[in-house]
């Protein structure tokens, strides 16, 4: 068990992990692939969670074989995650409020490492008014490697000032695990899927099957 009591700062990934998006953007993909005549398995759909652009751009350049059916693909998801997000459709994990109100009273720092768009994430926080509990945010639009790289993490560490064993990483995605583990330093997994352990023996590491349940083991626990 991590003792959280160690941690000056804990950095959460955002999609899937502090917001319900990633069902979202799923939805988006299979629209998108509907719209254009393509058909794929959830398996397929589900491998696209927490990948940079570049990446799932790669992997649907792979099924449908052309450049511009990529982002004609691309250009529908957005368009109904967009559709969604200016309505305020996009939610809070269940726990994500508690926890943050409940770890910045007890005076730990709060950062967030993202592949989102600056502008994506800026709006979500705004509609759900938590933008003032982090002091550091680093996004896409802010970094040259994409996780599984740690770049992300290790800007938001080195903002910050504070040794790695001082931080905490919560993570939902293969990707942002590994890129956790790259960065080597002690992970909260909220993900009810498979992940692949993978250097792991230099840090801790703590699972949960949803946020809620970490909230309320972790987060919340006096």
């Amino acid at each position: 068990m991590i003792d959280l009591s160690r941690k000056k700062m804990i950095i959460f990934d955002l999609d899937g992990t502090l917001i319900d998006s990633e069902r979202l953007y799923k939805e988006g993909w299979k629209k998108g692939f509907q719209a254009l005549g393509y058909k794929e398995s959830e398996e397929f759909f589900e491998a696209m969670s927490g990948n940079s652009v570049e990446q799932n751009n790669k992997i649907v350049l792979q099924c449908v074989g052309d450049a511009d059916l990529v982002q004609k693909i691309r250009q529908v998801r957005e368009d109904y995650f967009n559709q969604i997000a200016d309505h305020g459709g996009v939610a809070l994990m269940p726990g994500v409020l508690e926890s943050l109100d409940s770890l910045h009273q007890r005076g730990i720092i709060l950062a967030l490492a993202t592949l989102s768009s600056k502008k994506r994430a800026d709006r979500i926080f705004a509609q759900r008014d938590i933008r003032h509990y982090f002091s550091y945010m680093e996004y896409q639009d802010t970094i040259h490697q994409q996780k599984p790289d740690p770049e992300v993490y290790l800007k938001v560490i080195d903002r910050s000032g504070f040794k790695k064993e001082e931080v905490l990483i919560v993570e939902d995605s293969q990707n942002g695990y590994q890129a956790a583990m790259n960065a080597k330093v002690d992970t909260l997994l909220v993900s009810d899927h498979v992940i692949r352990d993978q250097g792991k023996e230099h840090v801790q590491v703590m699972s949960f099957p949803d946020f809620e349940t970490a909230a309320r083991e972790v987060f919340t626990r006096a």
